[in-house]
């Protein structure tokens, strides 16, 4: 039997029938996806040193509604230097990138930039949701991604939030946290999903958007958020030689180079006795299908089981999000 999104809740609390669920059926129906650049940090170095609230006061003006973060590094006395990390939230348009470059250039000359990390969002929302269990419907769907991830970056994973006193609550992946039912428990507590360290090259985090800025969502706008964050030592991943200039970053075609990180695969259809099979295996499994199926034969270590394919109908939803937010950056570009 396929199991759809739409047929949420799903989980019986029985692990092997649970996880056997999750890699049924595809992701793609009943959601609908977004992509968005959720800040960008731009480090420039300057013709002449100068002090940072200058640098703050030259750009406020103009780029404070999008969220403007302006730090110095290696700074002198009084905060004077000519290398600063300027980051840029909620980028909507090339333009606004090549806009905040011109002005420093015109102001104080830059002798470099590079883009030196990014943040790359994916939101899901539900088409038909249950008002009632929203939250948890979001989880839910949330963890299957999470757990049929074709190239999960990394297999330390984390659950990471604060209770209503507002102390710290760490739980994880596997060693505390076990099974789809413990997983989205976690999620829609709501706690937020680390997949590898804040500090490596590439990372991930999952959660459920409810807040915008701390404030408060209509449950209408609800969603999944799934996040790949490039650090300074990450382009390499994505086939770039180092930090990007402005112009290879507006250039290079990200869509292309992120889609795998967020790609998924399901089953294929299985008969009586491969599902048993399969169902004792996927018992013990709290981590995703790419981790659980693989496998060594002779030297050559198999990625994935004969019994999984990809999702083509969610992967390929997925890349038509990423090439949206391309073209909707492309349009404004200067």
């Amino acid at each position: 039997m396929t199991i759809e999104p739409r047929s949420l809740p799903l989980l019986v609390n029985d692990p092997a029938t649970d996880m056997l669920r999750v890699y049924q059926g595809s992701l793609f129906e009943n959601l609908s996806l977004r992509a968005s650049l959720d800040w960008v940090d731009i480090g420039v170095t300057l013709m002449r040193p100068t002090q940072f609230q200058h640098v703050r006061n030259l750009l406020g003006d103009t780029f404070e509604p999008h969220g403007l973060f302006v730090a110095p590094v290696a700074a002198a006395a009084g905060n004077v230097s000519k290398r600063f990390v300027i980051r840029l939230q909620d980028v909507a348009r090339w333009a606004t990138l090549h806009q905040l470059h011109s002005r420093l250039q015109q102001r104080f000359g830059v002798a470099e930039s590079r883009i030196e990390g990014t943040e790359i969002a994916i939101d899901a929302q539900l088409r038909e949701p249950d008002s009632s269990s929203l939250t948890r419907q979001l989880a839910e769907v949330g963890i299957h991604w999470y757990l049929r991830l074709a190239k999960p970056l990394s297999f330390a994973a984390r659950f990471y939030g604060k209770d209503e006193a507002g102390e710290e609550l760490l739980r994880e992946v596997g060693s505390e946290v076990k099974g789809p039912r413990q997983l989205v428990d976690c999620l829609a507590t709501p706690m937020t999903l680390y997949i590898g360290h804040k500090d490596d090259p590439l990372a991930m985090r999952m959660y459920v958007k409810d807040r915008d800025r701390k404030q408060p969502l209509p449950p209408a706008e609800y969603r999944l958020r799934f996040e790949l964050t490039v650090n300074l030592a990450g382009w390499s991943a994505l086939a770039l030689d180092g930090p990007p200039t402005l112009t290879q970053f507006t250039q290079f075609g990200f869509a292309k180079a992120v889609r795998g990180y967020f790609h998924t695969r399901r089953l294929s259809d299985l008969s009586p006795f491969q599902t048993q099979v399969f169902k004792a295996r996927a018992s013990v499994f709290a981590q995703p299908m790419a981790r659980g199926e693989r496998r060594v034969r002779g030297f050559r270590q198999r990625a994935f089981s004969p019994s999984t394919r990809a999702d083509s109908r969610f992967n390929e939803k997925l890349y038509d999000a990423l090439r949206d937010l391309e073209r909707r950056l492309q349009r404004g570009r200067l």
